[in-house]
């Protein structure tokens, strides 16, 4: 999946191999899309020469199966990849990673740790993948964050629905 994200020929110039800092008029530094922020930075270190971060995303939003008569939902996830510039990241195109349907929060998990199950390995092995310039390099797929509501987020994290996750109590 993320070998086939890499290589559209299409991101040609709008895929990001190394972070980038922004910079506003005043010399204040702008944080971005991911390829700006602070942990691609800090990841790209730990890297061996030759070697980039691929920003792994993961995206879910529980809905409705029918909307005139029944109550089954769906939850999609998509998986995309923070090194790609936003204007094409956020296309319909998205490779859509797995359809589940709403079930257990144990089932869910196991169909999440199923979908990532080699992110851990490949990230400390490296992957060698084609990219949008035809180039072959070795890339570290690390997950960089999960986009989803209130009530995703509750359910992904196994938390109750009246906590807060982001913030840690004492």
């Amino acid at each position: 999946m993320i070998r086939n994200l890499i290589k559209q020929p299409y991101l040609d110039g709008h895929f990001y191999y190394t972070p980038v800092r922004w910079y506003g008029a005043n010399g204040e530094r702008i944080i971005g899309p991911c390829y700006t922020g602070d942990q691609m930075w800090e990841q790209a270190d730990r890297t061996r020469e030759g070697e980039f971060i691929i920003l792994v995303e993961g995206i879910s939003d529980e809905g409705l199966l029918t909307v005139l008569c029944g109550d089954k939902s769906i939850c999609p996830g998509t998986i995309t990849l923070g090194n790609i510039d936003a204007r094409y990241r956020k296309k319909p195109s998205m490779v859509p990673a797995y359809l589940r349907p709403v079930i257990s929060k144990q089932v869910a998990h196991a169909v999440l740790q199923d979908v990532f199950a080699e992110l851990e390995v490949l990230y400390q092995t490296g992957m060698k993948v084609v990219c949008p310039d035809g180039k072959v390099r070795q890339g570290r797929p690390i997950l960089s964050g999960w986009l989803a509501d209130f009530m995703e987020i509750v359910k992904l994290f196994c938390i109750n629905k009246d906590s807060c996750p982001v913030c840690s109590s004492p």
